[in-house]
């Protein structure tokens, strides 16, 4: 279903992206505006919080390079506000593109913050080291002590009789049942 109507949103969004209403320079020097300010916005504010944490410049950099995309959230929000009337056309067109070149230079800053790929580690390295985990399956009770009280003052005394009923040869769960009156 995902396969299908994912790829789908973005055929229907980029279709409402009309890059001919940006037919004058003050509305290309606005989107670079708009792109600029998203760019150090988000840049800036996630490698400085990763920074001030701990993280290494470098480390902090890449942080900041992958907090940067944005993608299919704005997207949605972008395509929900465009219905709306909140956001026009031509904006929605500015802040689209601004997604798509955030998005798009997310890889490639990483190659440059990062050339060897010494901050990430493989998938398939990762599953190497890692070692199997079996779990043992639980073995469901024999038999049960069913509690099913008729009112909630005898609940208590109730679970008091049968904890002690639970853990006799074999081990038994306890099950508490609420009884409900019909209405007819």
């Amino acid at each position: 279903m995902v396969t299908v109507l994912l790829p789908l949103f973005f055929v229907v969004t980029g279709l409402r992206v009309r890059v001919g209403l940006l037919d004058r320079q003050e509305l290309w020097l606005l989107a670079l505006v708009l792109l600029a300010v998203a760019i150090a916005g988000k840049w800036l504010g996630a490698a400085g919080a990763a920074r001030f944490t701990g993280f290494t410049p470098r480390e902090s950099a890449a942080i900041g390079a992958l907090m940067n995309t944005r993608g299919l959230t704005e997207l949605i929000v972008l395509s929900i506000g465009l219905e709306l009337g909140v956001v026009t056309p031509a904006l929605f067109t500015m802040l689209v593109l601004m997604a798509l070149v955030t998005t798009f230079m997310a890889g490639p800053l990483l190659r440059l913050i990062d050339p060897r790929g010494t901050l990430g580690v493989q998938p398939e390295e990762e599953l190497a080291v890692a070692r199997p985990v079996t779990p043992e399956p639980a073995r469901a009770p024999d038999r049960s002590v069913l509690v099913a009280p008729q009112d909630a003052k005898s609940l208590d005394w109730l679970i008091a009789l049968a904890r002690p009923l639970a853990r006799g040869r074999p081990p038994r769960a306890v099950v508490l049942a609420r009884l409900l009156v019909p209405a007819r």
